[in-house]
């Protein structure tokens, strides 16, 4: 199953994609395949890719939280006695 979720109106982010994508750039830059100026696009490139995954991962983490603390609220009140 793919993590997706939408970025704008018509984009969505594929955070495995992206993931595959940055071993791909790193293996690129470690073999010394490039030139200096692919290099440097390679990595400015690699990093947005990071910044969004890290982002993707941190509004994943919130909803979680949230849902555990939902269902945490919802197990106390089936407990409380009016």
């Amino acid at each position: 199953m793919s993590a997706r979720t939408k970025t704008t109106k018509n984009e969505t982010f594929d955070f495995e994609a992206s993931v595959a994508e940055l071993e791909s750039d790193i293996e690129k830059i470690d073999t010394g395949s490039l030139t200096l100026e692919e290099s440097m696009a390679t990595y400015e490139k690699s990093m947005k890719l990071l910044k969004s995954c890290q982002k993707f991962l941190q509004e994943a983490e919130l909803k979680i939280n949230s849902m555990a603390q939902s269902k945490d609220d919802t197990d106390l009140s089936d407990h409380v006695k009016s």
